[in-house]
């Protein structure tokens, strides 16, 4: 049916747009506040202590080798050329267990990241790797996934929260009488996943679940593989600050990031308790409530826009600081270097 094609779900989902259609009204704010600040890349001083400000291409292993042990899962690197016999000894002598979670270390929107449970599949992502550092991390199980955006001004000891999202996970629910297949076609979401899944599911897709019974099509919280983002600014509350505020006191140079994580309930993440910090992104990183399909154009453009004027006033007082701007030379370097990397993740196949 028409309504069930994918060209339909994405031309009828804001989430779902292109990024160079949804970031048009943004593309004219930022060149406003370029002039302002006399600089294209004036968003490379909000975090002096990310390269080009987290914008994008920053080393996501630095940024979570600098948070406190008690935030940070079992992390290891594994760069460029490394055998895989180098790759095993690493795993074994930082005692990783299956599954693990596979990742760039320059990654984005999710590309490239696998689940990986066995060492047959821990084989074939090294080897489908073979061209870019990538990162092996222990798998959270828990089942509660956010995305927190927090900000402090330079000087100030305490910041603000400005998006609280949290990750749905995709899921079908049964009726004991519809496969899986046939409750992925009753799901817009799921419909764009569906080749995926049926190389991930196989016989499995001719499961019948059972009334009530909730089937997991994934358990990784990226858009990319059909997560939903949630609204959850309701949460935020004195205590959520105080956390992410002692969290983005100990990153030195940081002071806009966003922080993927995996708690076992708000509650614990409001004090302090169980909260795994799986991703950190800088000034490249969205308030991700803005994806949730409750939330109208005006509400998502007004939190877009705001997020760069938050940006614009960081890095003004970070450049009075002492910390310079990305000049134009800056710009076209990290764009060369830009063009030359994430090829390389296109270019990456995974049998699994």
């Amino acid at each position: 049916m028409w309504n069930k094609s994918p060209f339909w779900i994405k031309l009828t989902h804001w989430e779902y747009w292109p990024m160079n259609v949804t970031y048009i009204p943004v593309m004219f704010y930022y060149f406003f506040l370029a002039l302002k600040s006399r600089s294209f890349g004036f968003f490379a001083a909000v975090n002096p202590g990310i390269e080009y400000g987290g914008m994008r291409g920053e080393r996501k292993f630095r940024l979570l080798d600098k948070l406190p042990d008690r935030y940070l899962p079992k992390t290891i690197y594994i760069p460029i050329g490394t055998s895989k016999e180098n790759m095993l000894e690493q795993f074994d002598a930082n005692q990783l267990e299956f599954p693990v979670i596979g990742k760039p270390d320059i990654g984005e929107r999710g590309y490239c990241v696998k689940k990986i449970d066995n060492i047959q599949q821990l084989h074939a992502y090294h080897e489908a790797m073979y061209e870019l550092d990538y990162m092996l991390q222990s798998y959270i199980p828990y089942e509660e996934e956010y995305a927190i955006l927090h900000y402090r001004m330079p000087h100030e000891k305490t910041g603000h929260i400005i998006s609280v999202c949290k990750k749905g996970f995709l899921r079908v629910v049964g009726d004991g009488k519809k496969s899986v297949h046939e409750l992925i076609m009753d799901y817009p979401r799921a419909i764009l996943q569906l080749e995926r899944l049926r190389i991930k599911l196989k016989d499995k897709m001719n499961f019948v679940p059972a009334i009530g019974e909730v089937f997991s099509l994934g358990l990784i919280g990226n858009h990319s593989l059909g997560t939903e983002f949630i609204n959850h600014n309701h949460e935020i509350d004195d205590a959520l600050h105080r956390v992410f505020d002692e969290i983005e006191q100990s990153l030195d140079g940081i002071y806009l990031a966003r922080y993927d994580l995996r708690c076992k309930s708000m509650e614990d993440m409001k004090a302090g308790k169980e909260i795994f910090i799986v991703e950190i992104n800088g000034t490249g990183a969205e308030a991700a409530h803005i994806y949730d399909t409750r939330m109208n154009f005006s509400g998502r453009y007004k939190a877009m826009l705001g997020l760069w004027r938050i940006m614009y006033r960081i890095a003004k007082i970070n450049h009075k600081d002492g910390h310079d701007y990305m000049s134009i030379k800056d710009l076209r370097n990290w764009q060369k270097a830009m063009n030359q990397h994430y090829p390389k993740i296109d270019r990456v196949k995974f049998n699994f």
